[in-house]
């Protein structure tokens, strides 16, 4: 129908919750999805759905963790230590404490009983004895060591792995041992020991024998103390069960310095093994006493007669046969007489008939 000369249109629909823009009636939605997402933060759940790692890859880390666990060392928690310090800031002498330390992990309570640490100084094994008995909280255990004459380490000591000996450290309440495994402290430059005042730093040959002794040279060095003007053969004195031996000569030993080479006269014999010390008197160097080396060297007699090979082994019903040779041209005749300490084994020197027990 026509009004005043124009067409109607028709009317529009209403959309209920549907149009955009329609804020009202979408507002408890809104609230209801606010509300939700605070219970969330507050409580957050893992979804029933959410993915996780599958179990093998679980059982692998597992695996691993118990990998890195056993691979750990014993002594992870037990380390040695030196605690001590020379007295004149270069070298331990005679009568002086080297002091070292056990570190464990902690007891509720421990005893000590009679355990000793291994040394090593200048290659010979010294104990100390522990100076640490029963304690509270137990998380040291202390050594002590007193140095001697005899030793001698130029380049300082060391203390070897698992260096711990005797009864043992305990746990009290039960006496369980405790680990006591350890790692090594090599040679510490710090801690070298001079039990003496003058040693014996070469000699020349390495090994001294009855026969090289005459011209060979032996080298003494002096610790924290110089030689004096005017060291000659007459300033050492030689400290030996052998007869006929000397100082030659002597070279180096001048004043302020620290070492001197005696060349040894030898004109004897010896059938026994010797060793030998040397002594520097005082007049010869910057104290006021004699001094002599704690540390002394092996002297080799040469032997009467020679065999080759040096060791025969016979089977039982055979025979063998080695040579019999004088170390030098004797002045005359030697007799050398065979025999065994075995009385199934015989010794016949001779083809001849019956059995010859001697060799001229």
């Amino acid at each position: 129908m026509l009004l005043g000369g124009r067409p109607r249109a028709a009317p529009t629909p209403l959309r209920l919750g549907r149009q955009r823009g329609n804020s009202r009636l979408r507002e408890p939605a809104r609230q209801r999805q606010s509300i939700l997402a605070g219970f969330a933060a507050l409580f957050p759940v893992r979804a029933p759905f959410a993915r996780r790692p599958p179990p093998v890859r679980w059982a692998a880390r597992a695996v691993a963790l118990a990998l890195t666990l056993a691979a750990a060392p014993a002594f992870a928690q037990v380390s040695v230590s030196i605690t001590s310090t020379p007295a004149n800031g270069t070298h331990y002498v005679a009568g002086e404490a080297i002091t070292t330390r056990l570190t464990i992990p902690s007891l509720n309570s421990g005893d000590v009983q009679n355990a000793r640490m291994k040394l090593n100084i200048g290659g010979v094994e010294r104990q100390a004895a522990s100076t640490t008995g029963y304690a509270f909280r137990l998380t040291q255990v202390n050594f002590s060591y007193t140095v001697v004459a005899a030793d001698l380490d130029t380049d300082g000591i060391s203390i070897p792995a698992n260096s711990i000996v005797g009864a043992g450290i305990w746990r009290t309440g039960g006496l369980t041992a405790i680990n006591r495994s350890h790692g090594a402290i090599g040679n510490q430059s710090s801690h070298r020991v001079f039990g003496s005042p003058v040693y014996i730093s070469a000699t020349s040959p390495a090994a001294l024998t009855e026969a090289n002794l005459n011209g060979a040279t032996v080298t003494v060095a002096l610790a924290g103390r110089t030689f004096a003007s005017g060291v000659s053969a007459s300033s050492f004195a030689l400290l030996s069960a052998v007869n006929g031996l000397s100082v030659g000569s002597v070279t180096g030993g001048a004043s302020g310095s620290t070492s001197a080479t005696l060349t040894l006269a030898f004109n004897g014999d010896f059938h026994l093994p010797s060793t030998l010390a040397v002594r520097v008197l005082a007049a010869a160097h910057s104290g006021s006493t004699d001094i002599t080396t704690g540390k002394t060297v092996p002297l080799a007699p040469t032997p009467a007669i020679i065999t080759d090979p040096a060791r025969l082994a016979v089977n039982e019903g055979a025979s063998s046969t080695y040579t019999v040779v004088l170390p030098s041209q004797p002045s005359a005749n030697v007799t050398v007489t065979v025999a065994s300490d075995n009385t199934d084994v015989t010794a016949d020197t001779s083809t001849a008939s019956g059995t010859q027990t001697t060799l001229t």
